[in-house]
């Protein structure tokens, strides 16, 4: 019993202590990054940027943003289980040798989900297209604002949080954890309530369930990224209570329990079928993870 207790409060300390080092790399990388970066910007117009909403003139300073998030999180988690533990980080999530073959597929579930959606609230007619403004550039930049937004969620909710619990706690701890965490820093957002939060739990569950199938960042990247472009800058909806610029003028009747009101796709009852869906589609590589804990518990004390 005494050594039971011993081994959980070791644990236990070691998982802090990997989180708080992750932490204040990612935090002083960052921070530095975007204190270099003002060097060839102007400094008011940064934290104007930052402290209004996104919109189409500053989405390219967003991106800057998160671009510097994700280098400072992928310094700590160099720092941590390349250069203190020895690991390979191509088996923890970065091999890019698979990163083409996963990241279309995942980009391309992302696509199919958030278009079949889009398609029944159109032949529906719960939303109407009214207009088609056609701006690549655009577009572009918003696609690359949506890509570091999806590399700073997957990498710290999917990578280093999953990596960090299931090694010690094992895979459904994990998915649990990270799904939690990823519903919480969304809790602030505009339209948030109930349905909100089961679909963004739910969709935590899906994303780490991608990771955890194939042991890489690029699945739940490519999906995350596309699901949240297409819905927000192709079909014209608020991604998480996001508003944006997009391809699609659209008119919503008055369901917001099907047009997910304020909060976008996300919020309504059909976003959170497509995501309960394609969870029981992947249902085989839940139970491979379930299994996965149990052989792990044979080798606890």
């Amino acid at each position: 019993m005494k050594n039971t207790a011993q081994y959980h409060i070791t644990t236990l300390f070691r998982v802090l202590v990997k989180f708080l080092l992750f932490v204040l790399i990612t935090t002083v990388v960052s921070f530095a990054l975007l204190l270099f970066s003002i060097l060839f910007i102007d400094q008011d117009t940064m934290l104007t940027t930052l402290s209004s909403d996104l919109n189409a003139a500053n989405v390219n300073y967003y991106s800057l943003f998160y671009a510097c998030i994700a280098l400072g999180q992928l310094m700590g988690f160099f720092v941590i289980y390349r250069g203190i533990e020895k690991k390979s980080l191509s088996k923890m999530g970065m091999n890019w040798a698979v990163f083409p073959k996963q990241f279309l597929s995942g980009s391309l579930w992302g696509i199919l989900l958030i278009s079949s959606v889009f398609a029944t609230l159109w032949l529906s007619n719960i939303i109407e297209v009214v207009q088609v403004n056609c701006s690549w550039k655009l577009l572009s930049e918003f696609f690359l604002f949506f890509f570091f937004v999806a590399l700073v969620e997957e990498f710290i909710f999917r990578v280093f949080t999953i990596n960090l619990i299931s090694e010690k706690y094992g895979n459904i701890a994990a998915l649990v954890v990270s799904s939690l965490l990823f519903t919480l820093v969304h809790n602030t957002n505009p339209g948030y309530d109930l349905i909100p939060f089961f679909s963004i739990l739910l969709g935590g569950v899906l994303l780490g369930i991608l990771y955890l199938k194939s042991r890489q960042l690029w699945l739940p990247l490519g999906f995350h990224l596309t699901w949240n472009f297409f819905q927000g800058n192709i079909y014209g909806f608020e991604v998480s209570g996001l508003q944006t610029q997009s391809l699609l003028q659209i008119t919503k009747q008055d369901y917001p329990l099907l047009t997910g009101g304020d909060f976008g796709m996300e919020g309504s009852l059909l976003g959170l079928l497509a995501l309960v869906l394609c969870i029981i589609f992947y249902q085989k590589d839940f139970r491979n993870i379930w299994i996965g804990d149990l052989e792990m518990d044979k080798t606890k004390p």
